[in-house]
C-alpha cells in the first residue's frame, strides 16, 4: 500500500503564546508535537484542500523527474521484451482502480496498489514496473481540480511517489529472473523489502524539506501500510508465479472490499472529529459560563490556559495529554459556580466553614463535567485533583507525587502563579520575580519540581518578567 508523496509529515505546528477571549492560544512561536490519529487526519484533510505551495511543487517536480530518470536507467540496463497485452493491460487497469481507493493514514493517505503491484513484480519485465505504476496512477487520478490541486499536479505527486517501484525494479533487474517461478521467492522478498525502503527514504527526504518530519514519525505512519502490504504480497506473488490469469482476476473481488473498509475508516474519523468539536464547544461554553458568573474567575482561567499549554509543550506531552491540559486549565474553576459570591469576593481570610465550602469546588467541577461524559468526564477527574500537592497535603484526596495526574500538576502550578501575580480582594498582586521565588521555594512540597522548572523557563522566554501586575475585575 505505497503512499504517494510519502505519508504527509506526522507533525503539525502547535501554537504557543497568550490566550485570547475564547480560551484558545494566540500564536507566538511553534513547537513540534506528536499528534493523535484524529488530529493528523484533520490536518491532512485541511492540507489536501489547499493548492500546492511553491516549495511543495518544486519538491514534487524534482521527485517526479528523479523517478523518470531512474526508470530510464533501468530500461537501458535491462531492455524489456514485448509484454503480453492480456496480462499487462488488466494489471495496469487494476492498478489504476486500486489507486482510486484511498485510506487516510495519519496526515496523508495510501492506496492498496500492492494488490496489482505484487503480481506486476512477477509477471512484468523489471523495466516495465515503473512505467506501469506511473501509467496506472495517471489513469486513476481523474481530471479536473480535485482536492485543491490541478490534475497535472496530482500526476506529478503520483509519479514522485513511485520510488517504491524503482526500488523493486532495480532488484528484479539485478536478479536476472526471466520467468515467473516460486524458486525466485527470495528475489521477490528482496524486491518488496527494497520497495518499502525506497518509499521510506524518499518520504523522509521529501517531508524533511517540507515540514521537518522525523524518521520515527514516518515509520510510525507507514507501518500500517507495510503490514497490509506484507499480507498482500505473498498471496499476489504465489498466484502470479503459479497461475497468472488468477492473479489478475483476484484483484476484482478484493477492490470493493477495500473500498468498504476505506469508507468505514473515513466515517469513523468523521464521527471522531465531530465528537471532538462538540467536546471543545462544550468546554468553551462552560468557560463562558464561568466568566459570566464571575468575571475574575473567567479571566484567570484563560491566563492559566496559556501558561499550562506552554508548560505542556515544554514538557513535550503527547497531543492527547495536551488537550486534557488545555481543557482542565480552562475548566479547573468551573465548580466555583456553586460557591457563593460572598465567599469568592471576601476581602478577609476565610473561616473554617467557608474554607470547607470553597474546597469542594473541585469535586463539584468533577460532577458537572462527569454529567457531560466522554472526554470531559476524563477532564473532570483532572479538575478534581488540581489542588492536590506534590507532598500529599492537598485536597480532596491527599494524592502525592505521580499519583496526581500530570495535567493537574501543571494546572496547579500555573494556577498558583496566575493567582499570585493578580490583585485579589484580600491582597495586592505579587511581582513576577516574587512569584517565581515562591514557585522555587515550594517546588518539591506543593508543586512538582519538573513542572516548576518548565514554568519558570516559560515565564522567562515569554517576557513574563516584564508583565505588570493585574487587578481582579
Amino acid at each position: 500500500m505505497p503512499s504517494p508523496f510519502g505519508v504527509i509529515a506526522q507533525t503539525v505546528k502547535h501554537s504557543r503564546g497568550t490566550a485570547d477571549k475564547s480560551g484558545m492560544v494566540s500564536q507566538r512561536g511553534t513547537r513540534r508535537v506528536a499528534l493523535t490519529d484524529v488530529e493528523l487526519v484533520t490536518a491532512g484533510r485541511e492540507r489536501s484542500r489547499t493548492p500546492l505551495r511553491p516549495r511543495e511543487r518544486w519538491v514534487a517536480v524534482a521527485s517526479a523527474f528523479g523517478v523518470i530518470a531512474a526508470a530510464l536507467a533501468i530500461w537501458v540496463a535491462a531492455p524489456p521484451e514485448l509484454p503480453s497485452a492480456m496480462i499487462t493491460i488488466p494489471l495496469v487497469l487494476g492498478y489504476a482502480a486500486c489507486s482510486r481507493v484511498r485510506f487516510e493514514v495519519g496526515a496523508g493517505s495510501a492506496a492498496p496498489t500492492q494488490l496489482a503491484f505484487a503480481p506486476m513484480m512477477v509477471l512484468l519485465a523489471p523495466a516495465l514496473l515503473v512505467p506501469a505504476a506511473i501509467f496506472g496512477y495517471a489513469l486513476g487520478s481523474g481530471r479536473g481540480n480535485t482536492d485543491g490541486k490541478q490534475w497535472w499536479e496530482l500526476v506529478l505527486i503520483q509519479i514522485g511517489g513511485c520510488w517504491y517501484a524503482v526500488g523493486a525494479a532495480a532488484v528484479m533487474a539485478a536478479s536476472g529472473v526471466d520467468a515467473p517461478s516460486l524458486s525466485a521467492a527470495g528475489w521477490y522478498f528482496a524486491a518488496f523489502a527494497t520497495q518499502c525502503t525506497a518509499d521510506l527514504l524518499m518520504s523522509v527526504f521529501q517531508e524533511r524539506l517540507l515540514l521537518g518530519a522525523t524518521v520515527r514519525d514516518l515509520v510510525a505512519a507507514m507501518a500500517p501500510c507495510w503490514t497490509i502490504d506484507c499480507l498482500i504480497t505473498p498471496v499476489g506473488v504465489c498466484l502470479a508465479a503459479s497461475a497468472p490469469p488468477l492473479a489478475v482476476v483476484s484483484v476484482v473481488p478484493l477492490l470493493p472490499l477495500f473500498q468498504i473498509f476505506s469508507a468505514e475508516r473515513s466515517s469513523r474519523y468523521d464521527q471522531a472529529t465531530a465528537l471532538g468539536a462538540a467536546y471543545r464547544g462544550t468546554a468553551l461554553l462552560l468557560g463562558d459560563v464561568v466568566e459570566a458568573d464571575h468575571e475574575y474567575t473567567g479571566a484567570h482561567s484563560r491566563d492559566v490556559v496559556a501558561l499550562s499549554l506552554a508548560v505542556a509543550d515544554a514538557l513535550e506531552l503527547e497531543s492527547s495529554e495536551r488537550t486534557r491540559v488545555e481543557f482542565a486549565a480552562l475548566l479547573h474553576d468551573v465548580g466555583k459556580i456553586r460557591v457563593p459570591k460572598r465567599i469568592l469576593d471576601k476581602p478577609t481570610a476565610l473561616d473554617p466553614e467557608e474554607r470547607r465550602i470553597i474546597n469542594q469546588h473541585t469535586m463539584w467541577g468533577e460532577q458537572m463535567l462527569s454529567n457531560v461524559g466522554g472526554l470531559l468526564a476524563d477532564v473532570g477527574h483532572i479538575v478534581r485533583s488540581c489542588h492536590e500537592r506534590w507532598d500529599g497535603a492537598g485536597y480532596p484526596d491527599g494524592l502525592a507525587q505521580t499519583d496526581v495526574p500530570v495535567a493537574a500538576r501543571i494546572v496547579a502550578a500555573c494556577d498558583a502563579f496566575s493567582a499570585m501575580t493578580t490583585d485579589r480582594p484580600y491582597r495586592s498582586a505579587l511581582s513576577v520575580d516574587h512569584a517565581v521565588d515562591e514557585l522555587r521555594a515550594n517546588a518539591g512540597t506543593q508543586f512538582d519540581p519538573s513542572v516548576v522548572s518548565a514554568l519558570i523557563d516559560v515565564i522567562g522566554r515569554g517576557g513574563q518578567t516584564a508583565r505588570p501586575a493585574r487587578r481582579a475585575a
